[in-house]
């Protein structure tokens, strides 16, 4: 987007190449928040809902494992029957945020993309640009790098959410099944409660750091 402004020459006074938070923050509270905002809400929703669903179907998961080894048929299929509609619901959750987020995209793009164009038609900065064979195409260049912007940041924002609501309900799980582990040391009792929590964050700390010791040389 900037690539355009940078390569003018001198006369035409350019603006200073805006920060990230310049290009974000317009959109949000330009007159399309009132539609951008909504589906944000939507999209959180979503998410925590969706983690939601995640516990129960693990713990239809363990109703089911338990009903087979008891052969306890009369638990066993309405306990199927519900972890069906959990993978209904899921799937139709992932693919509704899928598509609220294209929308939302959509929407953050044009908007952007119709402001940077003003701003760019306005000063004739594309007299210059024509006129000294500076840069090709530079509407086009400005719709992909908006299009990889709202993209990319749309991407990283959404999933970090995502990530964090469910590490944490993820944790609080494994927590609540640890309970205590508790064993003698030099005489004196050590008790360690939620052990699991801690096996699994030094589990893939382990394996983060051994597939990069055995990746690095590919790169």
């Amino acid at each position: 987007m900037s690539t355009v402004i940078s390569k003018v020459d001198a006369k035409t006074n350019p603006p200073e190449r805006p920060g990230v938070l310049e290009l974000i923050a317009p959109f949000w509270v330009s007159e399309q928040r009132w539609r951008a905002w909504p589906i944000v809400a939507i999209l959180l929703a979503g998410t925590f809902g969706g983690a939601y669903v995640s516990l129960w179907a693990n713990r239809l998961l363990g109703e089911v494992t338990d009903a087979l080894i008891g052969r306890q048929w009369d638990v066993l299929w309405p306990a199927l029957v519900m972890s069906a509609l959990a993978a209904i619901i899921s799937t139709t959750n992932t693919h509704g945020r899928e598509a609220l987020q294209n929308l939302l995209e959509l929407r953050w793009r044009t908007w952007l993309t119709a402001q940077l164009l003003r701003e760019w038609s306005e000063r004739s900065v594309f007299y210059d640009i024509e006129r000294e064979g500076l840069l090709s195409n530079a509407d086009q260049r400005i719709a992909d790098d908006v299009r990889l912007f709202v993209e990319n940041t749309l991407n990283i924002v959404l999933h970090l959410i995502s990530v964090v609501v469910n590490a944490v309900t993820y944790i609080v799980l494994l927590w609540q099944l640890s309970g205590v582990l508790s064993f003698m040391l030099g005489g004196t009792e050590v008790r360690i409660p939620g052990y699991m929590v801690y096996l699994a964050v030094l589990y893939a700390l382990c394996s983060f750091l051994l597939a990069h010791w055995m990746g690095k040389a590919l790169v």
